[in-house]
This record gives structure tokens, C-alpha cells and sequence, in this order.
């Protein structure tokens, strides 16, 4: 039975219909209509409504927003995708998810999000799945974990056959989720933010206790993939201004310790659809999902939730938390009253009937319990349930809420297993049956520059260097292998040490045929360096790049970026100075693309952000042909600091027989069509049949059109 009211809103009646077969998918009681003024009621109430609005700027959003009650869940349909538009519709605390339907809206998609709102049970990345497509888990707790982790990963993307440029997308956002959840996310007992204080490359070299859930599932036309975290800690308040500071601020690129920002930004730009899951105290999950299908990855569904069912007990990495009722003691003595003993007997039956029911309707919402049956050969060894120990095996737990649980398993002697189980509600138990291997003798494989690929025998391990092997039989000899993309594969043999020792390899990797290195000096010290456009991490050793031409830029702040060509040799390793000149920056940004000239020189289009240049005066000038577009301003360039310039124009035709326009930089010949700023402006007509000339006093709006159909 259809039981929750949702209230669905669109002018277009064919996109009506598929809102209502997507929300009555979902199990919505649907009321459909065409337009907000058809609502009536000063306050509705509603399970949820969704509003398909056709363009930016609607001013029906507000009314609706109005119309509607604070604790509505709100699903906003916009025409395009726009991230900022999305972000402005989310800021609404009701406006849970921004859907993007172009022509039609897919009812899968909108009935996926509906669910998650009407029923409140939010976390799992099989909810966005079909049934059928397997989910595969991994835990990660420090940096190499993650490095495997995305390995792995891409491999198995490679396998179902996505494409590269697509693993690209993948392999960053699960980076950013990733160091989010290990080093961003975790705070001690009072809250506190565990790494606010240290530096990036020391949060590195640590190793978590409670460790990130990674999950990810491909059907071959969509890749999904989720990272949980174990603390709860992000709200969307601060989700949002995080990602619109990016979106909005010349200084997006800057990662500073302990921010969590500009990977939210990154991953919310490189997806088809990004949702975080919230359980404040328990546990953030964040779901990134790539349409492989697309032409090109671009944002057409932002959504996050709150946990409404209380799943601590699926979510959470410490013990059940205890609930305390609480209530007042009568004071002063002597006899009461027959009267006052009946109504006290009456208030605490009728106590007891509340709190029996407030306890019966916590377990109606609380998800079915299951069992777990854990067996290890040999026996005697401790398990540990989200970090919880449990117990020693033979094992049963009997406690478990249905969900999906990270369990560790250690005995002395023997190595580590860790793995993750879904716990089904019902009478059969979920079994696990572990053989544990005897701990052996380790290989540690280092190598210069670091992050080559480990090979055992000529296979690929899944590690990058410098990395541990504690998993090879003491005595064995084994090639050891490493990897890397611009250096030739080198080997040595091992011995493996006997159980508790370990024998250490180093390798000085060198240059493969076709490749040569590119190290960058910049005076001042510290800059960032890009190669054709794109960021790089710091490398001591140099940037390893295939033969061919190369745009090389150092950036600091408070100097002009520099910028040079550079022609890479197979085998040659160059050093660039890069001596950059004091000055600051310019952003010009316009509602209209054109080409861009500072002192005459072409520099670009717009939007140019952090345009570099000296101290100083300097002329910029804005042109485009068609429409036509002359426009210039003088700018005043501080050092260290970014002056902005946000230009709006809008456009004017000439219709009038044989009449054209002469602004500034046309030729004599005329225009037609332009582009002139918004305010009002004269602009010189000519009358080629009677050639003559006179201005014409225009009022220019932005984004507008100005028709002159006489003269």
C-alpha cells in the first residue's frame, strides 16, 4: 500500500508523469500538479516533495520554500547541470538532492533518492544498484593501504572494461575520499580534530586503528564506489561551504593541513553523481558514480542525507551506546494524601505505558538482527566486530544488527585476516571459516624515487614502494621485482629470513628509452609546479616524462607565474630555473567568452583566473566577433594581491533597413550585432542609404537583448 504523501510539481505534463512513476516506485502516495499555486494550505505537510523547476532563477522556488513545512525532505530537478545552481538550491536545509533531466528524467534515479528520503535508511552503496551487481569491499587504515586500495581498484575497472579517462576520475576521487576519511575525518574523545595540527606528509606515515570501509560495484554502464568513515563528523553546513569556497575562491588549489575541502570539490567535479550519507557521531559515507555511457563526466545528481533508522549498532566502531531515562525525586516527608498516592500510581503507570511504547516503536524502526558464526583454524583466536573485540573462537554472535561489519581476526603467530561480512536478518547465521597462516619472514623493498610497483616472480602484488612483504614461506627463494612507468623493471633475488626477521632491498631505478626527467629550480624557493596545466607533487628527483614538448610553470605567491617550453630527451635529465618576477594577479571573469589582451598582448579568454603580471598600471581589453565585442578598462596591479573584474554585457541587434552600428573597434563597413556593458550607452548609427550618422541612447541589461527596428 501506498502510504507516504509526496507531492510532486511540474509544468510539463509528460515530465509530470515520469516524477509520479519514479516517487510511486518508491512507495509514494503521489500528488501531482502543475504548479505551485494549485498547493493550498498555508503550511503543507508532505513525506517529501519534488519540484521540477525549468530554468535558473525561478521565482516559484521561493514560494514553493514558503509554502512548505521546515521538516519537508525537498528533491530539486533542474534543466542543466551547474554545480553552483546546485549548491544554492542545497543550502535550503529541506533540499536533501539536485537531479538533472535534461529532456526526461530517468524514474530509477529519482526513485533511489525518494526511498532514501521516505524511509531514512540512507548508508550502503548497493541502494544506487541494480539487483544482481556484486559489491566488493577492502578496509584501508594509512596511506599504502590506499595505494592498494585504488590499484586494485582501477585494476578491476580495467577488467570490465572502462575506459581510461574515466579510471582517471575514478582513481582521484577515491584518493580524495580516502585521505578525507583517514586523516580529515578522525577526532578523539572530546571532538577534537586528531590531525588539525600536523602536517601533511607526517599524517602519511600514520596508521589508523579504525579503518576506512571502501566499496565499489561496476554493471558496465555506471561504476560506483563508497568510502565510510568511523566518526560522524561532517554536517552538511559545512560540506557546502566547503566545496562553494572552491567553487567560488581564486585560491581553490591551496590544500592546507587539516582541510577537508578541496577533495569534496574534486570528487563533486570529476562524477556523475556524488551523495554523502550522514549519521552524526557514527559515521559519513560518501558515494561517487561514474556514467561510463556519457560523452563527458559532469554533475547530474548532488544529494545528502541523514540516517533516520537507528543503525548504530550496523554503523558504529564502539559499543552499543546506553540510553538513560532520567526523572525527579518527591521531597519532604510525611504521609500523602489517598488523592496524591492514586494520581502518583496513575502517572507512573501511564509513565511506564509511554516508555513501553517509545521502547517498541525504537525496535519497529530498527533494522532485523542476524548472527555471525566465526570459526579459525586453529582455534582460540580473538575477533573483533567495527574494532569491538568479541570474543575468542569457536564464536556466535547473536547481537547483530542486519548491515555490513569490518571483522578482524589476530592469534599470536599468526598473521593478521581482516575482511568484511554482510549480516543478514534471520534465523541463519552468517558463517566464516578462517584458516590462519603462521606469521613468516619479511621483505622490505625500497626504491629510488619511491611508488614503483612490487613484483614477486614476476606478478604483480598490488603494492607500491616502499613496501612491507610479510606473507613468503621463511627459506624460499623469490625474484623480487619493482615497476614504474619511465624506468626500466629491475630484479633482485631474496632469501627470505626466518619468522620474526627481516631483510631489507633497495633499488636505484633507471631511466627507460624514451623517457627523460624535467627538474625545476624557482627563485624564490617553493613553487608549485604544473606541467601543462596540471599540478604536480613535489619531486626531489625530477618530473619523469615520454619524449616530446612540455608547458612547464612555476607559481608562487606574490610573483607572476612562469611559464616555458620545454623539449624532453630520451634519457636526458634538465634542470629549469625558473626566476619569476614580482607582481600579482587578475581575474577577469565576463557573462560573455572573449579574447582577452593586457598592454596589447593576447593572454587568453575568459573567464582567466590569477592572471599574472607585474606591479603597475595595465590596459585589458575585451574583444569577440560575434557578437561583436570591444571593450577596455585599466587595472591597478598590487604585489601579492588578486584584483577581480566581473563583466556583464548585454546584447544590442540593428534591424532597421540598411542602418548599422559603429562602436569602438568596428570597421567602417559596420555591425549589426554586439555586445556592449550593461548601463546606458551611446552608440553611433549610420544610415547607409542616406548616409547619415547620429547616436542612439540605449539601456543595456545583462544578459539581455536590444532590438533597433528604426531609425
Amino acid at each position: 500500500m501506498l502510504s507516504k504523501r509526496v507531492i510532486a510539481v511540474s509544468q510539463d505534463v509528460k515530465f509530470q508523469k515520469r516524477l509520479a512513476a519514479g516517487l510511486m516506485a518508491a512507495g509514494g502516495a503521489v500528488e501531482a500538479v502543475s504548479s505551485v499555486a494549485e498547493l493550498t494550505g498555508a503550511r503543507l505537510e508532505a513525506d517529501l516533495c519534488v519540484y521540477h523547476s525549468p530554468e535558473k532563477g525561478d521565482p516559484e522556488v521561493e514560494n514553493l520554500l514558503a509554502k512548505l513545512k521546515s521538516d519537508i525532505p525537498i528533491v530539486m530537478v533542474i534543466p542543466g547541470p551547474d554545480l553552483g545552481h546546485m549548491l544554492d538550491l542545497m543550502k535550503d536545509p529541506r533540499v536533501s538532492n539536485v537531479l538533472v533531466a535534461e529532456d526526461a528524467i530517468e524514474s530509477s534515479r529519482l526513485s533511489n533518492v525518494a526511498t532514501k528520503l521516505l524511509f531514512g535508511d540512507v548508508f550502503g552503496l548497493e541502494k544506487f544498484l541494480s539487483w544482481g551487481v556484486r559489491v566488493y569491499s577492502m578496509l584501508v587504515g594509512d596511506y599504502q593501504e590506499k595505494s592498494i586500495a585504488i590499484a586494485a581498484i582501477s585494476d578491476f575497472a580495467a577488467a570490465m572494461g572502462v575506459r581510461r579517462k574515466y579510471r582517471e576520475s575514478i582513481e582521484q576521487a577515491i584518493d580524495e575520499l580516502l585521505m578525507n576519511a583517514l586523516y580529515d575525518a578522525p577526532v578523539d574523545q572530546s571532538g577534537r580534530p586528531m590531525f588539525a595540527d600536523v602536517p601533511t606528509k607526517t599524517r602519511i606515515s600514520l596508521r589508523m586503528e579504525q579503518k576506512a570501509v571502501i566499496q565499489y560495484a561496476c554493471d558496465g554502464d555506471r561504476f560506483a564506489v563508497s568510502v565510510r568513515d568511523s566518526f560522524g563528523m561532517l554536517s552538511k553546513e559545512v560540506a557546502l561551504k566547503f566545496i562553494e569556497k572552491c567553487l567560488r575562491s581564486d585560491h581553490q588549489i591551496d590544500r592546507k593541513a587539516g582541510g577537508a575541502g578541496l577533495g569534496l570539490y574534486l570528487v563533486a567535479n570529476s562524477s556523475s553523481e556524488f551523495h554523502v550519507n550522514l549519521y552524526p557521531g557514527v559515521a559519513t559515507e560518501a558515494i561517487c558514480i561514474f556514467d561510463l555511457t556519457a560523452a563527458k563526466i559532469q554533475l547530474k545528481s548532488f544529494g545528502m542525507y541523514k540516517e533516520k533508522i537507528d543503525v548504530a549498532g550496523r554503523l558504529a566502531v564502539a559499543g552499543a551506546q546506553r540510553r538513560v531515562v532520567t526523572g525527579a525525586t518527591a521531597s519532604g516527608g510525611g504521609a500523602r494524601a489517598p488523592a496524591g498516592l492514586r494520581a502518583a500510581l496513575v502517572a507512573s503507570i501511564l509513565l511506564l505505558v509511554g516508555s513501553l511504547g517509545v521502547v517498541v516503536w525504537q525496535q519497529m524502526l530498527r533494522p532485523g538482527k542476524g548472527s555471525l558464526v566465526v570459526a579459525t583454524d586453529p582455534p582460540a583466536a580473538v575477533v573483533y566486530v567495527d574494532h569491538a573485540r568479541r570474543g575468542a573462537t569457536p564464536l556466535r554472535i547473536d547481537d547483530l544488527e542486519a548491515g555490513t561489519y569490518a571483522v578482524t581476526i589476530e592469534l599470536g603467530g599468526y598473521q593478521q585476516w581482516e575482511g568484511v561480512v554482510r549480516i543478514t536478518a534471520g534465523r541463519e547465521a552468517t558463517s566464516l571459516n578462517v584458516p590462519l597462516h603462521r606469521a613468516k619472514g619479511v621483505v622490505q623493498v625500497q626504491s629510488s624515487p619511491a611508488g614503483a610497483r612490487l613484483l614477486i616472480d614476476g606478478a604483480e602484488t598490488g603494492k607500491v614502494t616502499p613496501a612491507t612483504v610479510g606473507d613468503l614461506t621463511s627459506g624460499a627463494k623469490h625474484a623480487i621485482g619493482v615497476r614504474m612507468v619511465g624506468f626500466r623493471d629491475s630484479v633482485q633475488e631474496v632469501t627470505v629470513p626466518e619468522s620474526g626477521q627481516s631483510v631489507s632491498l633497495q633499488f636505484q631505478l633507471q631511466l627507460a628509452p624514451g623517457y627523460g626527467t624535467v627538474s625545476v629550480e624557482s627563485e624564490p624557493p617553493g613553487a608549485v609546479v604544473l606541467i601543462n596545466g596540471v599540478e604536480q607533487p613535489p619531486a626531489a628527483d625530477g618530473y619523469v616524462l615520454k619524449v616530446g614538448s612540455y608547458d612547464v610553470t612555476a607559481r608562487v605567491k606574490g610573483y607572476i607565474p612562469f611559464t616555458q617550453r620545454v623539449n624532453v630527451l630520451s634519457g636526458a635529465r634538465q634542470l629549469l630555473h625558473a626566476k619569476l618576477s614580482s607582481g600579482g594577479a587578475v581575474t577577469i571573469r565576463s557573462n560573455m567568452e572573449a579574447r582577452v589582451f593586457v598592454d596589447g598582448k593576447p593572454v587568453g579568454r575568459t573567464p582567466l583566473v590569477g592572471l599574472g603580471m607585474t606591479e603597475g598600471p595595465h590596459s585589458v581589453l575585451l574583444r569577440a566577433s560575434k557578437p561583436h565585442m570591444f571593450y577596455e578598462f585599466k587595472v591597478s596591479v598590487r604585489k601579492g594581491e588578486t584584483s577581480e573584474k566581473d563583466l556583464k554585457f548585454g546584447r544590442v541587434e540593428v534591424r532597421a533597413e540598411n542602418v548599422v552600428a559603429r562602436p569602438a573597434g568596428a570597421d567602417a563597413s559596420g555591425v549589426t550585432e554586439m555586445a556592449l556593458p550593461a548601463g546606458t550607452q551611446l552608440l553611433p548609427l549610420l544610415n547607409k542609404s542616406t548616409n547619415e550618422e547620429r547616436p542612439e541612447k540605449v539601456s543595456v541589461a545583462a544578459g539581455e537583448t536590444v532590438v533597433i527596428d528604426k531609425w
